[in-house]
């Protein structure tokens, strides 16, 4: 491999960054790719929100390797902070190590010197064992990663719905519409107060074609307990601009998968589909519920399942972190295919900070549907 070049992108780059990200599976039992279209920095007036897409070209020109820098407003014990995003990284087989990475890791070091955030969120799935040893070694000129939280995606097949649930009849739930934008605002704003790393959210970054492209307001179901508000969720497709693609199986389930499929309407477990298809999806996203009520994010599941099986999603995507109620409600009472994930916090060691000495302990918020 020539030596390779670290830049920002540039608009032309766009083609060239969608074609690395088709070619490059994230690996584990199922490969999977996701294709993004990666916005470029943001407009006018939603400071501080901020994006930055770095690529690596080799001598010919060629981007080899891309990567995501970016920030926005979270709820940090608390209180609106800004903090960064690490995403996308994606890298062609000649670059996964050595001097090349270094020479990445010294271009965003770079970067940081803006002062826009003091840190970093990112996101590594468990079964990617290269990235997590590559990244996380903490190696001398490397960047800090501690370990946050674990989190799980649960796949729930929309068209097989649990029996015997229902919703509480004395909670009501129902779409939104245009006019409960603030009331869904507040929603969002005071439970994310409550926990770590909850987006910050206002009329300009909620129903925002940068922030949440597809996102509109009948897209939200809320939950209500006589006239007051106590909870809301959002049913949203990302696939406009975010496909996951299967790429392979590991050799087992490769094998396995036609016995699989045919059991899995008798045993209401999801379809493995074919290696190339894209995954019919939506995401279960900015789930707020009022005390945690278990009732109203019941109801809440149990609403927009329906409703997502109606709209043509084959599978609704929904993530917490591990020790979540929520997350226990899912697994114990939904068949649903698990993809757990690492969070992390990513600092530079000469900055000499302890992300993890600088949070209380209130529970994650973290949107996946963001990640």
């Amino acid at each position: 491999m020539s030596t390779l070049s670290y830049s920002l992108a540039e608009p032309a780059d766009s083609e060239a960054i969608a074609q690395l990200l088709r070619s490059t599976a994230m690996p584990g039992r199922i490969s999977l790719s996701f294709e993004s279209q990666l916005p470029h920095d943001a407009p006018q007036g939603l400071e501080p929100v901020f994006h930055q897409t770095i690529v690596a070209r080799d001598d010919q020109d060629q981007i080899q390797a891309v990567s995501t820098r970016s920030g926005a407003e979270f709820f940090v014990n608390g209180e609106p902070q800004s903090i960064g995003y690490y995403g996308h990284l994606r890298m062609s087989p000649n670059v996964r190590s050595g001097h090349p990475l270094k020479l990445g890791i010294r271009f965003a070091k770079e970067l940081h010197r803006d002062g826009r955030v003091p840190y970093y969120l990112t996101s590594i799935m468990e079964d990617n064992r290269i990235a997590r040893r590559m990244l996380t070694s903490n190696k001398s000129g490397f960047l800090k990663y501690d370990l946050y939280k674990r989190l799980v995606t649960h796949s729930i097949l929309t068209r097989h719905a649990p029996r015997g649930l229902r919703p509480n009849p004395k909670l009501l739930f129902r779409s939104a519409t245009a006019v409960d934008i603030s009331s869904i605002l507040d929603c969002l704003n005071r439970n994310g107060r409550r926990h770590q790393y909850s987006p910050v959210w206002s009329e300009e970054t909620l129903f925002s074609d940068y922030m949440t492209p597809g996102l509109k307001p009948d897209n939200f179901i809320l939950a209500y307990q006589g006239d007051k508000m106590v909870g809301c969720a959002a049913v949203w497709d990302q696939q406009s601009h975010r496909k996951i693609i299967v790429v392979d199986y590991e050799p087992r389930l490769r094998k396995l998968r036609p016995l699989i499929n045919l059991f899995s309407p008798i045993l209401k477990q999801p379809a493995l589909p074919p290696i190339g298809s894209e995954l019919s999806h939506a995401f279960l996203s900015m789930i707020a519920v009022d005390n945690d009520d278990m009732e109203v994010f019941q109801g809440l599941v149990l609403t927009a399942i329906p409703q997502a099986k109606k709209r043509g999603y084959e599978l609704l995507m929904a993530g917490f972190y591990e020790t979540s109620p929520f997350e226990t409600f899912i697994a114990e009472n939904f068949r649903t295919v698990q993809s757990p994930s690492l969070i992390y916090l990513v600092s530079l060691p000469e900055d000499e900070i302890q992300p993890l000495q600088l949070i209380d302990d209130r529970n994650p918020g973290l949107e996946i549907a963001l990640l």
